[in-house]
C-alpha cells in the first residue's frame, strides 16, 4: 500500500487585498513583549476589537485550540480575523499537493539516490547523519513489511516584492518527518468562521458602518455576507486535515492488521504509535488527532517518547513491536 496525505492549508479569505485584517494573539508573555499591542484591527473600533478578542479566547478554550501538556493551558497563537489570500494562489497550492506527494514518495523509494545525496550533508548535520545510519541499516537488514504511509505538510508564503509585482507562492518547506497541527489548523478554520460571523453582529451592536469596514476588502465582505454553505466555503475554505489524517492512519492500521493476520500472527490489540518529544507542548493537537482516530474509526493510539519505547517495548519474533 502506498498512501499519502497532504494537510490542507489553514483557513483563508478569498480575496486579493493586501491590507492587514488581523491582530495576532501571542500565547505567552515573551511573545507579547516582542510586539507592541495593537488597539485597532482592520480599522475597527476598540469595542469591536475587544469583543473579537473575547470571542477568540473563549472559542479557543471551548474547542481545544490550546497549547500545553499538563496545564494550565494557553490558547494557541492565532489571529482575530483571517488574512486575505489570493484565491488563485490558494487553488494553486492545493493543486500542487499531489505532485509533491508523488515526488516525496519516489525520492523515498529510490534509496540508492537518496543515500548518495543525503551523504553530502551529514558532515555538518549530526541529526541527518544518524537518520542516514538508521536508514542504511534497516535497508541492509531488509524491510519486513511493505506498507508505507506518508503524511506531508507543505508550507507556503506569498512573495510580492512591490505593489505592482504579481504575487506568487514560494514553498518554505515540505514537512515529512514531524507534521504537526492537523487538529489545531482545523480548529483555527472554525474559529475564523465564528469570528467573521460574529463581526457583523458586533458592528451592528456598536453602530459601526458595515460599508466602512469592508471597503477595499472584498474577501471580508464576502465572508461576512455569506449565508449559504457554498458561499461560506468559497469565502472561508474548510479544513479537513484532522479528519483526513485520521482516516489515512485508520486505513494503514487496517491494512497492517490484515497483513499480520495473513501471516498467522496473533494480534489481539494493534495500536498506532505516535513518537513524541519528552517535553512536549503540542499535546492538545496530538490528542485531537488521537480522539478523531478513536471516535470515527475505533483505532487506539499511544503517545510515547523514544526512551519509553526502548524501556517498555518488546520486539516479537514476528518483528512486531
Amino acid at each position: 500500500m502506498n498512501t499519502s496525505v497532504e494537510l490542507p492549508a489553514p483557513a483563508t479569505i478569498d480575496a486579493s487585498s493586501r491590507s492587514s485584517m488581523a491582530d495576532v494573539l501571542g500565547s505567552n508573555d515573551a511573545q507579547q513583549g516582542k510586539r507592541q499591542r495593537k488597539m485597532s484591527v482592520a480599522s475597527l473600533p476598540a469595542a469591536v476589537c475587544e469583543a473579537l478578542r473575547e470571542h477568540t479566547l473563549h472559542f479557543a478554550a471551548c474547542h481545544g485550540a490550546l497549547l500545553g501538556a499538563q496545564g494550565p493551558f494557553k490558547h494557541a497563537p492565532c489571529s482575530l480575523l483571517p488574512y486575505p489570500f489570493p484565491a488563485s494562489l490558494f487553488t494553486q497550492a492545493i493543486s500542487l499537493s499531489k505532485p509533491f506527494n508523488m515526488l516525496v514518495d519516489q525520492c523515498a523509494r529510490d534509496t540508492n539516490w537518496l543515500f548518495r545525496v543525503v551523504r553530502t550533508t551529514v558532515e555538518h548535520d549530526e541529526f541527518t547523519r544518524r537518520l542516514l545510519e538508521i536508514a542504511e541499516r534497516v535497508t541492509a537488514e531488509g524491510v519486513v513489511q511493505p506498507l508505507q504511509l506518508s503524511i506531508n505538510r507543505s508550507d507556503y508564503m506569498i512573495e510580492q516584492p512591490s505593489a505592482n509585482a504579481t504575487p506568487r507562492i514560494l514553498q518554505v518547506e515540505l514537512n515529512t518527518i514531524s507534521v504537526s497541527f492537523p487538529s489545531l489548523s482545523a480548529k483555527m478554520c472554525e474559529l475564523h468562521r465564528h469570528t467573521v460571523a460574529r463581526l457583523a453582529v458586533d458592528l451592528a451592536l456598536t453602530d459601526t458602518a458595515h460599508a466602512e469596514v469592508v471597503r477595499g476588502r472584498p474577501g471580508l465582505s464576502a465572508a461576512m455576507n455569506a449565508t449559504s454553505a457554498a458561499e461560506v466555503e468559497a469565502a472561508l475554505p474548510s479544513n479537513a486535515s484532522v479528519r483526513e489524517v485520521a482516516a489515512a492512519l485508520a486505513q494503514a492500521h487496517d491494512e497492517y492488521a490484515s497483513l499480520v493476520s495473513a501471516a498467522g500472527t496473533p494480534a489481539p490489540c494493534l495500536v498506532v504509535l505516535m513518537i513524541v518529544a519528552t517535553t512536549e507542548s503540542n499535546v492538545i493537537d496530538q490528542r485531537g488527532l488521537e480522539e478523531q482516530l478513536w471516535r470515527e474509526h475505533r483505532v487506539p493510539m499511544l503517545r510515547m517518547p523514544l526512551a519509553q519505547v526502548r524501556a517498555t517495548g518488546v520486539l516479537m519474533t514476528s518483528d512486531c513491536l
